[in-house]
């Protein structure tokens, strides 16, 4: 077999591989989301994805943001879970488990608005699929995030 035919066929090979997804998950872009169908607390719902090797998502982009929107609004569903804290800074949002801060936002209207009281965040379709802060032992289904890290790069 000719050999740039070989590694032709061996690249396509790992690049199809690393497109899919785990059954039942969604693409979007570099990462696969998978909608829960149980409702946990914020820390359970974290515990949940990272039993699937993944965690809560972290919205970091407008287009990220609207397709995921776009996603539970097919879904109909209400109330899930993004990874989004301010539990360990009062008014700074981080993303769990990395605690980085959260450059891009979409809060609803008046949001954050619960102080101490509401130290986690939520995608409510009560508020448009805008996200909202709520107090962390609310039981919400969570949205996971599995990040494709081994994109491979041609060049």
């Amino acid at each position: 077999m000719n050999t740039k035919l070989f590694c032709a066929v061996i690249f396509s090979f790992f690049a199809f591989c690393e497109s899919v997804c785990p059954n039942g998950w969604v693409r979007y872009e570099h990462s696969c989301y998978h909608f829960g169908h149980t409702a946990y607390n914020f820390l359970d719902s974290q515990r949940h994805c990272e039993h699937y090797g993944a965690s809560l998502v972290n919205l970091e982009s407008k287009d990220e943001s609207d397709f995921l929107k776009g996603f539970l609004m097919l879904l109909s569903d209400q109330q899930h879970w993004i990874g989004l804290s301010d539990a360990t800074n009062e008014g700074i949002w981080t993303w769990y488990p990395s605690e980085k801060r959260a450059e891009y936002t979409d809060w609803d209207h008046g949001q954050p608005n619960d102080g101490t009281g509401g130290n986690c965040g939520a995608i409510v379709a009560s508020h448009n699929y805008h996200w909202v802060d709520v107090p962390c032992s609310r039981q919400f289904k969570p949205v996971c995030e599995l990040v494709d890290d081994e994109s491979i790069i041609v060049g």
